[in-house]
Parts: C-alpha cells; sequence; structure tokens
C-alpha cells in the first residue's frame, strides 16, 4: 500500500457525494472499507477498483448527438 488511506469525508470528496452516500455504499459492500480503532477508512486502490467497476456498468457511448430540449413558455419541444 504506497498511498494512505482516506477517511469517508475524503472518499466523498473525490466522488462528488455526500458523506452519508459513502456510509451507504461501505455499509452495501459496494466499496470496500476497513476499520481502524473504529473508525472507517478505505484504501485508495479499492476507490479506484470501485470507479472502474461503475465505468463498465455504463452503457456504450453512442456517436449520435444527444436529443436536447427546448422550452418554449410551459411546453417542452424536442428537436435534434
Amino acid at each position: 500500500m504506497s498511498e494512505r488511506l482516506l477517511s469517508p469525508a475524503e472518499v466523498a470528496e473525490r466522488l462528488g457525494v455526500s458523506r452519508q452516500s459513502v456510509y451507504a455504499l461501505l455499509d452495501s459492500g459496494e466499496l470496500i472499507g476497513l476499520r481502524v480503532r473504529g473508525r472507517r477508512k478505505v484504501d485508495p486502490i479499492d476507490l479506484d477498483a470501485y470507479i472502474e467497476a461503475e465505468k463498465e456498468k455504463r452503457p456504450a457511448r453512442v456517436n449520435e448527438p444527444a436529443q436536447r430540449k427546448r422550452r418554449r413558455g410551459s411546453k417542452v419541444d424536442w428537436f435534434d
């Protein structure tokens, strides 16, 4: 292990989510963590593995432009 262990707050900052979301990921087992003197920690390697696994769950990107919404008054129109 070359890097130090991360706190849930540091993991939350890296993922752009709340600390509560990180605790939920740890509780569900989606993100691997450990306890050090009663405090939860995450190895950066495990965080990287979680991120890679989440990337693989995403559907493949299509080369077509995304459909965009345009609002006209209260009505939403779709156009390409």
